[in-house]
């Protein structure tokens, strides 16, 4: 004779495991990461110089991941030591495996901080942060470039194979605005979408897609200044 105790405890585990149970892993399907939107002062010594990237300012970043299964509510996970994380200027910001971001001291202006890890048919990449470095008011004087501005801004083409002329506007420190475009150092983040030559800022569409076009000059015996904008390409 059976006992109906464990008759009815096993009828109650065939009813559980179907609910409970799911046939598929859960798959990572975004990231999303946190500051957005950073800005930093660069730090100075007493003697006027740029400190060394030991001693400035550094922030965490973090990566969360969303994950999918099934039917299942999304799930989330800390994932920050877990993504590989990119600067687009390593020259003005560094950022190790853990997420810390630390300008080098050798660069001011605007980039972007992006993380990615491999999901489901490819990788992965997250929003886009933008990282800026400035200097401290003291400082930002005289006939050195403070500031760079990358026109037009957020651009949109429609068709491949399609030419568009970027602009670099420097500002110094004591408020002066000059023609950079054909000082700069232009490149694309995504050569899959658009290419664009390094000493024009002529930008080709080559394929479908958002990229960031970024420009750079050096000053004279002192910081380079950067900035960036969008193109896409539909």
């Amino acid at each position: 004779m059976y006992n109906r105790s464990c008759v009815k405890g096993l009828l109650l585990v065939g009813l559980l495991v179907p609910i409970t149970s799911c046939g598929t892993s859960a798959s990572l399907t975004s990231i999303v990461i946190s500051p957005t939107d950073f800005t930093v002062t660069l730090a100075y010594l007493a003697d006027g110089s740029v400190a060394p990237q030991s001693e400035q300012l550094s922030t965490n970043f973090t990566a969360t991941g969303y994950y999918t299964r099934g039917e299942h509510p999304v799930e989330t996970q800390d994932i920050t030591n877990q993504v590989t994380w990119f600067s687009y200027t390593p020259e003005m910001v560094t950022i190790n495996a853990q997420g810390v971001a630390t300008p080098t001291g050798e660069a001011i202006g605007f980039t972007q901080i992006t993380a990615s890890a491999p999901g489901y048919g490819g990788d992965i990449i997250s929003n886009d942060a933008t990282y800026t470095v400035q200097l401290p008011s003291s400082s930002a004087t005289g006939a050195a470039f403070v500031s760079l501005s990358v026109l037009q801004p957020n651009q949109t083409v429609s068709s491949l194979n399609t030419t568009k002329q970027f602009k670099a506007m420097g500002v110094t420190g004591s408020g002066s605005q000059s023609d950079l475009t054909t000082s700069c150092v232009w490149s694309s983040s995504n050569t899959s979408v658009a290419t664009i030559n390094s000493k024009t800022g002529v930008a080709t569409t080559v394929g479908t897609g958002t990229t960031s076009i970024y420009a750079t000059y050096k000053n004279s015996g002192g910081l380079a200044v950067t900035g960036f904008t969008h193109l896409t390409v539909n």
